[in-house]
Parts: C-alpha cells; sequence; structure tokens
C-alpha cells in the first residue's frame, strides 16, 4: 500500500519585558520566535500498476525543512503632560527580524521489496533514479520608527509616523527606504453646530497621506542563481550548472503612495453607522520579472512600471429591532475598486501567464488598462460557408466547420497579432450583506457576498471545446458542427482544431458575477445558572454552521472565487483546480 507521512512541529512564543521608570515613560523589549520543522515519508510499492508498468520497482522520497523566525522589537513611549485640552504622546524604536529556511530531500526508486520503505534509501537498486536536493535561504529585514499623537480638545486629532526600514534581498545602497505618513481626524460632533443636531450623536471627518514599502520578493535576486543539469561527457554521466536567472541591478524598495478620506456618522445614539471611504494607492517602481530572451537567462527581476488604484467603500450598520429579548442587526458593505496600468518602463505590455501552455499569452499587464488584462482574438465562430473562408484568405488552412477568428491585420493568418484586450478581473463593484437575528439565547446569523461586472478566464473552454490533445472534452461539443445535420453550430468540427494554431480568444472569457450564502449559523446559549453550571461553565453554547450553502453564477466551472496563481497581478484565471 501508499505510504504517506506527514510530521510536523511548530512552536510559536512572544514574551516582552516593560518598565516605567517614571510617569507617562514606558521602556518596552520584546521577543517573538516562530519555529517550524516538517518531514515528509512517502513510499510506492513495486506492485502498483503505474510502477509495474514502469519496471522501476518501489519508490521512496524523504523530505525535511526547518523554518525559523526571530523578532525582536524595542520601543520607548511618553506621554507628555501638556494640560487638560492638549496631549501628545511620542512612540519610538527599532526591531530586527531574521528568517531562516532550511531543506534537504532525496529519493530512490528500483526497491526489491517493500521491507524497508523510506527508512532505508541505498536499498534503491538504481543509482540512476538516486536524487538528492538542498537548500538554504534566509531573509533579514531592520527597521526604525516613530509616531506622534497630538490631539486638541477631543476635536482635532494628528498622527505623524515615519520609519526607515531596510532589507536583505536588496543590492548595497539600495537596502534602506524612508517611508512617512500623516493623518488628521476631525471629531465634528464636539462642535456646537453639529452638537446641537439631536439625531446626530457621532460624526468624524478623517484623512491620511502616506507611503509604505514593498520587499515580497525572493532572496539573492542580486546574485545569478544556476540551476543543475547532467550531460554525458566522453560517454560519462557527469553534473554540470546552467544561467537560472540573471542577477537585478540596482533593484530598489516598491512604494506605494496612498491617500486616504473617510466619514463615520453615527445616528439615533448609533443605531444606524455610516462609513465611507474614497482612497487612491499609486504603485511605483514595481517589482516585476520582465520576459528576456532565453539566451539572455529567461527573466530579470526588475522595477518596471506603476499602477494605480482607485475607489471607495460605503459600510452601513443599523440595529433595526431591539424589544426585549428580540434582536434584528444588519450591516452591508459595497466596495468598488478601479486600478490600471499608468506606464511600464517603455513596454507595449509585458506578459504574465500562457494560462493552457498553447494559444499564445492570454495574460499580460498593459498600460492603460486593469491589472491584469486577459487577451486573445475575437472568436466568430464556425466556417459555413466557402465564400467566407475565400474571404479570410484561409483557404487551404481552413475547411467547413473549423473555427473562425477575426484577422486583424488581414494577412489570412491567425496569430498573437490578432490579440486584443477581451477581459478583466475587476468587479463593477463587490460586497456583503449579514444579518444577525436573536431571541433570548437562540440566535440566528446569515452572510451572503458576492461580486458584480467580473470576467474569468476559463483555460478549460481552450482545450475542452475544440479538443486539443488528449483531453476530455464538454458536453457541449455533442452539438457541434456536423456536415449535412448540424451546420449552423459554432462549436468547431470534429478533428478541425488539432492541426490549427488555436488561439487565446474570447470563448475563454466568462462572467464572474455570483451572490454566495457564504455562512449560516444557528446558536444557543445556554443560560449558566445553578451551582452546578456556575461551577463548571463559564459559557455554553450548541451551534450549527454551514458555509458556501448556496451559489448563483453562470461559471461553467462551478465556484468563480477560485484562481490558479496566487499572486494578485495574475487573478481571475481558472483552469478547472478543485
Amino acid at each position: 500500500m501508499r505510504v504517506d507521512h506527514r510530521i510536523t512541529n511548530n512552536l510559536t512564543s512572544n514574551a516582552y519585558l516593560s518598565y516605567e521608570p517614571i510617569d507617562g515613560l514606558v521602556l518596552k523589549t520584546n521577543i517573538g520566535a516562530q519555529l517550524n520543522k516538517d518531514k515528509n515519508n512517502d513510499y510506492l510499492p513495486g506492485a502498483l500498476p503505474e510502477r509495474i508498468i514502469s519496471g522501476a520497482g518501489g519508490f521512496a522520497a524523504v523530505a525535511s525543512s526547518d523554518y525559523q523566525s526571530l523578532l525582536n522589537e524595542n520601543t520607548v513611549s511618553y506621554k507628555l503632560p501638556l494640560g487638560a485640552k492638549n496631549k501628545l504622546d511620542v512612540l519610538g524604536g527599532f526591531s530586527f527580524q531574521k528568517n531562516t529556511t532550511e531543506s534537504f530531500s532525496a529519493s530512490a526508486s528500483g526497491f526489491p521489496n517493500d521491507v524497508v520503505q523510506f527508512n532505508n534509501l541505498s536499498f534503491g537498486s538504481d543509482p540512476e533514479t538516486f536524487a538528492i536536493e538542498s537548500g538554504y535561504s534566509q531573509r533579514t529585514i531592520s527597521s526604525i520608527f516613530t509616531r506622534l499623537n497630538y490631539s486638541f480638545d477631543g476635536k482635532y486629532l494628528f498622527t505623524f509616523a515615519g520609519r526607515r526600514d531596510g532589507s536583505s534581498v536588496f543590492e548595497e545602497g539600495n537596502k534602506y527606504a524612508f517611508f512617512p505618513s500623516v493623518g488628521f481626524a476631525w471629531n465634528m460632533h464636539e462642535e456646537s453646530f453639529i452638537g446641537n443636531i439631536d439625531a446626530i450623536n457621532r460624526l468624524k471627518l478623517r484623512g491620511s497621506v502616506g507611503q509604505v514599502g514593498q520587499q515580497g520578493v525572493g532572496v539573492y535576486n542580486s546574485i545569478a542563481k544556476f540551476n543543475n543539469t547532467n550531460t554525458y561527457f566522453n560517454e560519462t554521466l557527469v553534473n554540470g550548472v546552467l544561467i537560472g536567472t540573471l542577477p537585478s541591478k540596482d533593484l530598489s524598495w516598491e512604494t506605494t503612495e496612498q491617500v486616504d478620506i473617510g466619514l463615520e456618522l453615527g445616528l439615533y445614539e448609533d443605531r444606524v453607522l455610516i462609513e465611507i471611504d474614497w482612497y487612491q494607492k499609486t504603485t511605483k517602481d514595481l517589482l516585476l520579472s520582465k520576459p528576456l530572451p532565453n539566451t539572455a537567462g529567461g527573466t530579470q527581476l526588475q522595477n518596471i512600471g506603476s499602477i494605480r488604484n482607485r475607489g471607495m467603500e460605503l459600510s452601513l450598520r443599523s440595529f433595526n429591532l431591539a424589544k426585549g429579548d428580540l434582536k434584528w442587526e444588519s450591516q452591508l458593505t459595497i466596495s468598488g475598486n478601479r486600478n490600471k496600468v499608468l506606464e511600464l518602463g517603455g513596454d507595449e505590455f509585458i506578459n504574465l501567464r500562457q494560462p493552457t501552455n498553447q494559444g499564445g499569452n492570454g495574460v499580460r499587464l498593459i498600460p492603460g488598462y486593469t491589472v491584469p488584462a486577459f487577451v486573445g482574438a475575437t472568436y466568430l465562430g464556425t466556417y459555413k460557408t466557402t465564400a467566407e473562408i475565400d474571404a479570410d484568405g484561409t483557404n487551404g488552412r481552413s475547411f467547413l466547420g473549423s473555427p473562425r477568428y477575426e484577422d486583424l491585420d488581414g494577412n489570412g493568418v491567425i496569430n498573437s497579432e490578432d490579440f486584443i484586450v477581451i477581459g478583466s478581473p475587476q468587479p463593477t463593484f463587490y460586497g456583503g450583506f449579514r444579518n444577525t437575528l436573536s431571541y433570548k439565547g437562540l440566535s440566528l446569523d446569515i452572510f451572503i457576498q458576492g461580486t458584480y461586472g467580473n470576467d474569468i478566464y476559463n483555460g478549460r473552454n481552450q482545450t475542452h471545446l475544440f479538443g486539443r490533445g488528449d483531453q476530455n472534452v464538454f458536453p457541449a461539443v455533442l452539438d457541434r458542427w456536423v456536415q449535412g445535420t448540424n451546420e449552423t453550430s459554432d462549436i468547431g468540427r470534429a478533428g478541425t482544431s488539432t492541426s490549427l494554431f488555436n488561439p487565446n480568444s474570447t470563448v475563454g472569457i466568462e462572467d464572474g458575477s455570483h451572490l454566495r450564502l457564504k455562512a449560516l449559523t444557528l446558536a444557543y446559549n445556554v443560560p449558566v445558572t445553578g451551582k452546578v453550571m456556575d461551577r463548571y461553565f463559564n459559557q455554553l453554547q450548541f451551534y450549527v454552521t454551514g458555509n458556501n450553502l448556496i451559489l448563483l453564477t453562470n461559471f461553467t466551472l462551478g465556484d468563480p472565487e477560485v484562481s490558479n496563481y496566487g499572486a494578485a497581478l495574475e487573478q481571475g484565471v481558472a483552469t478547472g483546480q478543485y
């Protein structure tokens, strides 16, 4: 039988020491540690069908990894005594964090029996399958920071903060950067011209402007990386190395400048709470891997271009009913974000992904468009007359029933030069609606969320509608073009796509709008009364909950919130993952 062992040990600890030598002055030091150790043991017996077919015998693999994160933070804070109306407190500090990862793995094949399994890899009888790998990486970041808070008469609040961060992922001369921010808030309800309005019990206007830095890239970018390879020299298999990625030059922090303006309003003793926020974030010196010719090393991490995000958020919370033990509370949130690539250092576009490994790159960054943009050809259905084939100039390459695409340059060939922007993963708006009802100890919580206006790039449409390679096909293919039977279909006839360029196209773009019953919880709080209950329980609750109970969507693969890639720049692509 297969053996799959996963052994994980995690330790997280924090300790701090605080000392106040005089009133208002606090010295504090904090030490935190996170230690993770993982061990994986795998064994595939030689009797498994796939092992019998290959004749490779049993297979065993052992892998381990150790992760350590150490953090030390030291702060000094002081509250200055400035009188009843003036309040000022300052904070300064220094922090240092070090993350280290070590890994090791080994595997072998050709085990004559299953006695030792992964406990002795030397029992593998096929030396050519022996594999050993190890790795080590270290990242450190240090910061000096300060913050100043000032308030006057509880009405006017000011905050200034600044930090100088340094990261080991950048080369000498670019490791450190300074990021300041300033904030202001005005408690308008403290003013007489607002305080006299009975309906308003809270009104706050706030705003801030500042910068934050991003250093979340891989380590050792400023030095060349090599990949191991094997080759034959004088009829002997020898190890070698090839350039994997080129070193980055003058790489620096990615910087986001952000402006926020918000309004908080409380009505009728906070029975109705309204919050509105407007923001704009402009990210400069983007840390992106720029494609290079293969002869030059493939890709290189660079600071390229800028992106802008601009949007609004609305939150409405109301206490609709409060009669005795019966209560009803609602909360509605609606948000809309508009992002755009401002520039890419002079490049017309940067290709990010080729989702189906065929048909050209389908995900790009393009100045003037959203992050990212889906690109491809416009699908026109199938060729239904010879006149259409003659008009497109594809005679000899197309025939009745084969797929037809818009040939933008009119050269009779469909390729990436015919690609246009065909979709965007950016919703027009997204939001959620929560209702909580309670009666005595019984409560019901309902949460609904959804999006509207976003596209999804469904990579399976390209392969499963046109039958590319050894792929399953969708049931819709039963309605394909068939001569003399179904010549009005826009699904290509059988066998027509395997010999043609099958580009990314509008066929792959689907509406990702959806509405989801995200969570439903019914709970009962048992009254903690009596000597027995008081002795053993502070609180006792029974509940039943369900997640993702109802989903309304037109997306053919089911869940429209899946994404094949974790990166924010490459969202909105689905290729059939569960």
